[in-house]
């Protein structure tokens, strides 16, 4: 019986939190008129020092390593950073895949594509995030730049 309460708790604990989210959130938009804007970039330089990198892909990459120029963006509702980078890329026309959250693939480069532990990693204002992508929320005037890594132990510069 005890147990049976227990559960009763947690569950209605849960669905107030959830709630209480809800509304702070709302429907994610800003009241009209508010906006603030954040810097984006997309950097594979790290893939093109290595020797490892295929000459197929080295071929597509732009050769200052920036899949994406550093931008500005104007943000008019709540966003996470992987909404962003997905919405971005869309936007240009760049390749990329996300699978559950995770982005693997980004204008042609993949994820191992120059030894097991490459891929994509994402700072914020210069420091590595200590969130996954989709948890992530932007706030005004975050720098957001998304790296390839040789090494997810490195900062992919």
């Amino acid at each position: 019986m005890k147990l049976k309460r227990f559960t009763i708790i947690i569950l209605a604990a849960v669905l107030l939190s959830f709630t209480a989210i809800a509304a702070a959130c709302g429907n994610g938009e800003f009241p009209d008129g508010e906006y603030f804007y954040v810097s984006l970039s997309v950097n594979a330089s790290a893939a093109l020092r290595s020797d490892n990198l295929s000459q197929e892909v080295r071929d597509v990459l732009p050769e200052d390593g920036y899949i994406l120029q550093t931008r500005q963006i104007r943000i008019t509702r709540r966003t996470t950073v992987l909404t962003l980078l997905r919405d971005e890329l869309t936007q240009e026309e760049i390749s990329f895949i996300i699978r559950r959250g995770y982005v693997a693939e980004i204008g042609g480069l993949n994820e191992k594509a120059i030894g097991t532990q490459s891929g994509w990693i994402f700072f914020i204002n210069g420091e590595f995030a200590s969130l996954g992508a989709g948890s992530t929320v932007v706030q005004a005037d975050d720098i957001i730049e998304w790296r390839y890594t040789a090494s997810f132990g490195d900062n992919g510069q």
